[in-house]
């Protein structure tokens, strides 16, 4: 039903369907994303935390995207920033689109069978039984789990119309972007000569003539010629794949600099001085960028108010801003690990070799029993030619795996022994976390 959204390969994901999450499993994770030490508030309108055009798009509905969204894992306030940020920007594209469909009076219609069929398909995810049920059972269960929560039948299919209306408006008005957007002979012949370029066929029959026995009945038993591998594909075969890959690429590209011409002609604002700080930092407006940052440094100072900021300077070419800035956030916070690993990506981006290392290996002492922060570092290490460093690493990682194994395996003993001595006992729980920390490294994403 989704497939004309999803054959566009964008960057971008609208996440216009309504998400039925019945259980409500994410509401702990929104709250943990609503409430993290990024020095985060609104200014304008309370209970807006941006405008497109005129248009509000409210704190509320910012919230149950970033529950819908929100990735499994914790995210470093840098982290949480940047994919904050992309989801307020998903939300101010989408209503940009939603505003152009009403200039250009898009209106589809969703007959029945269309919301009958996405409501079979929620009440199938929803239910779970081992035993067979009858559609009419099936839809009973639902129905209850849908009164728990103050839910009709009837309500839910109007919401999923209403939802099946907004996506299509939205793919139409993204076909409309690229509606004149075409392929040509030329274009896919040019294509299929850069993917499959010409072979000399006189090598090809030489190095079929020298192919050893073992070699050819190997390729006997695969049931494949000799040399197939090597085979141009005739043009006709291929060409109508080749026109759709280019069409693909085309329309994206045309819907892109469609968007991004709409953003530019619209008056948009980020009433969150945090996101307002990053839009300018994303943008390139790297003057204003650190203006922000530098303000709210003042008013809440943060290590990743720092990072941003080194990374604005760096943006804005002020490489010795940035240096001052980093080593006046270490400063303050000497003991975090994300600043010394950011500290490290500049000195490599200004080929100072020997400073990233440094920076490194104090991070590596900061990184504990962190099993990818460890990873982290031996990659760094890698790519720096420290191969002494990012052996230590390698040795460390293959301590704490080892280490793992055994914790895991003394706990599978110690519960296979507790069963077989207290069968009939309800034992505790052994509930161990283990938070790994992500360095986010700002800086290769603005440079």
């Amino acid at each position: 039903m989704f497939d004309t959204l999803r054959k566009n390969s964008r960057i971008i994901v609208y996440f216009v369907v309504v998400a039925f999450v019945i259980t409500g499993g994410f509401m702990g994770y929104g709250a943990y994303l609503s409430n993290n030490n990024t020095g985060s508030s609104s200014t304008g309108s309370p209970g807006v935390i941006a405008e497109v055009n005129g248009s509000e798009i409210t704190q509320q509905e910012f919230m149950r995207m970033l529950q819908r969204q929100a990735p499994k894992q914790n995210l470093s306030n840098a982290q949480i920033i940047s994919f904050k940020y992309n989801v307020l920007n998903s939300l101010i594209e989408r209503e940009l689109i939603m505003q152009q469909a009403e200039e250009l009076n898009i209106s589809p219609v969703v007959d029945d069978k269309e919301v009958e069929e996405v409501y079979n398909q929620i009440v199938s995810q929803n239910i779970e039984s081992e035993e067979e049920l009858t559609k009419e059972e099936l839809n009973k269960k639902f129905e209850k789990k849908l009164e728990k929560q103050n839910y009709s039948p009837a309500q839910l299919k109007d919401d999923i119309r209403l939802n099946l209306q907004t996506t299509k408006k939205i793919q139409q008005t993204i076909d409309k972007s690229y509606s004149s957007v075409s392929v040509s002979k030329e274009e896919i012949e040019e294509r299929y000569n850069e993917k499959y370029p010409k072979k000399d066929t006189e090598d090809n029959e030489g190095q079929n003539e020298d192919l050893d026995t073992a070699d050819q009945q190997s390729k006997e038993e695969s049931n494949q010629p000799a040399g197939q591998e090597n085979e141009r594909p005739k043009y006709e075969d291929v060409k109508d794949e080749l026109e759709k890959e280019i069409l693909r690429e085309k329309q994206n590209a045309a819907f892109s600099s469609w968007l991004k011409n709409l953003k530019a002609e619209s008056e948009i604002i980020i009433h969150d001085p945090v996101l307002n700080a990053y839009q300018e930092l994303n943008n390139g407006n790297y003057a204003a960028a650190v203006e922000k940052f530098s303000s709210l440094i003042e008013e809440n100072p943060s290590p990743v108010f720092y990072q941003y900021l080194a990374a604005s300077y760096s943006g804005a070419g002020n490489k010795d801003k940035a240096e001052k800035t980093y080593n006046t956030a270490l400063e303050e916070y000497p003991d975090n690990f994300d600043l010394h690993m950011n500290l490290a990506n500049f000195y490599r981006q200004q080929g100072k070799n020997d400073a990233a290392v440094a920076q490194l290996k104090k991070a590596s002492e900061l990184a504990g029993s962190d099993f990818m922060a460890h990873y982290q570092l031996f990659m760094q290490f890698n790519s720096l030619g420290a191969e002494k460093e990012a052996k230590q690493e390698m040795q460390i990682i293959q301590d704490l795996n080892q280490q793992m194994e055994q914790e895991n395996k003394a706990a599978e003993n110690q519960s296979s022994g507790n069963d077989e001595q207290l069968p009939n006992e309800n034992l505790p729980e052994d509930k161990t976390t283990n938070d790994s920390t992500e360095s986010t490294e700002v800086e290769s994403d603005n440079n």
